[in-house]
C-alpha cells in the first residue's frame, strides 16, 4: 500500500483523511506544521502528498518548491479554499497531478487518491 503525507492546518482534516485512507490499509502521516513536514521529508518517502495551499508560514506552493528541491517527486494533491487559475496553473507547473477546492468532497478526494495512485502503479 502506499504512504500519503497530508499537510493542512486544519486538525479534523487531517483526522478525516487519514482514517479513510487507514482503512484502505494505506500509512498516512499528517502535518499541521508545514516546517516539520518538510524536515520529515528529508527523511522519509512518500507516494502521495496532500497539500493545503493556505499553511500557517508559507504557502502550499511554497512547500511543492521545496520538495521539487530536494529532488523529492511524489505525486501531490492540491487543495484549497481560494481557487484560482494561476495556482492552479502554478501548481500544475510544480508537479501537482491534481486540484481539489474546499470544502473538500471526501468521495471526490478518494476518487482521485485511488486514481492517482493506480497510475503511478502502471507507470
Amino acid at each position: 500500500m502506499a504512504r500519503l503525507v497530508v499537510i493542512d492546518d486544519e486538525i479534523d482534516l487531517c483526522e478525516l483523511i487519514r482514517r479513510m485512507f487507514l482503512d484502505q490499509g494505506h500509512e498516512v502521516i499528517y502535518f499541521t506544521d508545514e516546517d516539520e513536514a518538510l524536515a520529515w521529508l528529508k527523511q522519509e518517502n512518500a507516494d502521495l502528498l496532500i497539500v493545503d495551499i493556505q499553511l500557517r508560514r508559507r504557502s502550499g506552493l511554497d512547500v511543492l518548491r521545496q520538495v521539487k528541491d530536494l529532488n523529492l517527486h511524489p505525486k501531490v494533491i492540491i487543495i484549497t479554499a481560494y481557487p484560482s487559475i494561476r495556482t492552479a496553473k502554478e501548481a500544475v507547473s510544480l508537479g501537482a497531478s491534481d486540484y481539489l477546492i474546499k470544502p473538500v468532497d471526501i468521495d471526490e478526494l478518494e476518487r482521485k487518491v485511488n486514481r492517482i495512485l493506480d497510475e503511478s502503479v502502471v507507470s
